[in-house]
């Protein structure tokens, strides 16, 4: 299914820190991080990178906001007083001082990584030297490949850099158990 045709076991999340915390500290305008939005540790790294780096955080997506606002109610994510902004502030910071986690790293049409992509949202826009991290795979036998590809597409066109683990090696690994 999603792992288990493989020998040996899935590697840890602590393998994809490094190459987060590369990316994040190499933008140069706005960061725009996501990923499956249940992978609460995963926004974790992001968060700290972008808290050591200067950067406020602002979280756009319903998905995100929920699973983050529960993890943070019981304790799973910490982001310090003071880093996280509303998303209508996104605007009154400097591009290098905002990280944005979004929903849509499968390419849901509607999704606030589609909307960025589209220049649609209502609460911020991307722009030449803008970076978006999609720190996931598609999810097999989804079908939604081409639409994780459309919205790269899009950035890619409009200037914003995009690194995914086809460009980036350690941006993902997978959640599920493989034999053992």
């Amino acid at each position: 299914c999603l792992g288990i045709e493989k020998n040996g076991y899935c590697p840890s999340e602590k393998t994809v820190v490094a190459a987060i915390d590369s990316e994040i500290r190499t933008a140069t305008g706005k960061l725009v991080f996501t990923t499956i939005s249940s992978t609460i540790s995963r926004f974790q790294i992001a968060i700290d990178s972008c808290i050591k780096y200067g950067r406020k955080i602002a979280i756009i997506g319903r998905s995100v906001e929920q699973n983050i606002e529960a993890a943070a109610k019981t304790g799973f994510v910490k982001i310090p007083a003071g880093a996280l902004i509303k998303p209508q502030q996104i605007n009154n910071f400097p591009p290098n001082k905002v990280g944005i986690l979004v929903a849509g790293a499968q390419g849901q049409s509607g999704s606030a990584l589609h909307r960025l992509a589209n220049n649609e949202h209502k609460l911020a826009r991307l722009k030449k030297g803008d970076k978006v991290i999609m720190s996931s795979n598609a999810i097999p036998g989804t079908g939604n490949d081409a639409d994780i590809f459309d919205i790269m597409d899009t950035l890619y066109k409009n200037g914003i850099e995009v690194v995914y683990s086809g460009t980036t090696e350690n941006l993902h690994v997978s959640g599920h158990g493989y034999k053992g």
